[in-house]
């Protein structure tokens, strides 16, 4: 990915361990130009590794760090961005900010079902019908459009998701990330693939547009995010400088297509919905926990009393 800079610390305490550093206590890292000097008192606890080359997982969950006289907390697996490069942050919706598994329920559970008993069909012949018809759109602007799905399966889809949204939920930390990021001064942005009836009944839902400084669906552009030009586009109706947006979203070819058209910091979620394993990614840094994202905060000297 293009990611620049970032630092895994569980990867960074797990490499020093297989090279058989288990006392280290205090080390330098040099991090956007400033020496990081990171303290964990339980270091010398972590596993053997299963086999040569295999990441050690960390027994602690919170490690800290002393810049410039300060000292700091680190959350295990923090994804350090340089925050200072990036003024606009994006957010996918669906998978993102919000659980996949309703969406994944939704299409794949209550459509056929609902479909399979308007028409005399058992489940599975109901979603075999139905998938050749999902997979002839996928990837084009109708694949996510209510409109769409509502004429050609004859079904109230609207009306069925306003039935069942109390299956919506919303990602761990998303609140409190997006009021951090809000509290920073960053413009905070929603560039989803939803329909706008879609994106509506979620906001209503979740109590989360507040957090954004607009929000804007594919549908109203008449592109999907995965499309050629879909990001110079929206400049056309968003200001923002490809080189200092963060991107975060689920899906990879929307990630590429980013990536191909400017947008410099990409992160992928790992695991889009929480009922299914999680995604592989290689190509970009996975983010598995919005907490990962939270700017680093100052310790009261109380809690880092034992860390000099």
């Amino acid at each position: 990915g293009r990611l620049i800079p970032f630092v895994h610390i569980k990867d960074f305490f797990a490499s020093h361990h297989r090279n058989g550093d288990d006392g280290i206590q205090q080390f330098p890292r040099q991090i956007h130009g400033l020496s990081f000097f990171l303290h964990t008192r339980i270091l010398h606890q972590l596993p053997q590794p299963e086999r040569p080359g295999s990441n050690a997982a960390l027994t602690s969950e919170v490690y800290f760090a002393k810049m410039t006289g300060v000292t700091w907390a680190i959350k295990q697996d923090s994804i350090m961005l340089s925050w200072s490069e990036i003024d606009t942050v994006m957010f996918d919706m669906d998978g993102t900010l919000l659980d996949l598994h309703f969406d994944n329920y939704f299409w794949e559970d209550l459509v056929p079902t609902t479909y399979g008993q308007r028409h005399g069909l058992d489940k599975d012949q109901a979603w075999q019908k139905i998938m050749s018809q999902y997979r002839n759109m996928h990837g084009t602007l109708n694949w996510y459009c209510i409109d769409f799905w509502t004429e050609t399966l004859q079904l109230d889809i609207q009306g069925m998701k306003e039935q069942w949204r109390h299956k919506i939920a919303i990602r761990a930390n998303v609140q409190p990330m997006l009021e951090q990021l809000r509290d920073d001064g960053k413009k905070v942005l929603l560039v989803t693939n939803a329909h706008p009836g879609s994106l509506q009944l979620k906001m209503e839902h979740t109590g989360l547009e507040s957090h954004f400084d607009a929000l804007y669906s594919s549908h109203n552009m008449g592109l999907a995010k995965e499309h050629e030009g879909f990001w110079k586009r929206l400049q056309t109706l968003e200001h923002y400088e490809p080189e200092r947006t963060l991107l975060v979203d689920d899906t990879l070819p929307v990630l590429r297509r980013a990536q191909l058209e400017g947008i410099r910091h990409l992160l992928a979620i790992e695991q889009p919905d929480s009922q299914r394993p999680p995604m592989q990614a290689a190509e970009f840094t996975q983010l598995r926990d919005f907490e990962q994202l939270l700017p680093l905060k100052p310790v009261a000297a109380k809690d880092r009393a034992d860390t000099a």
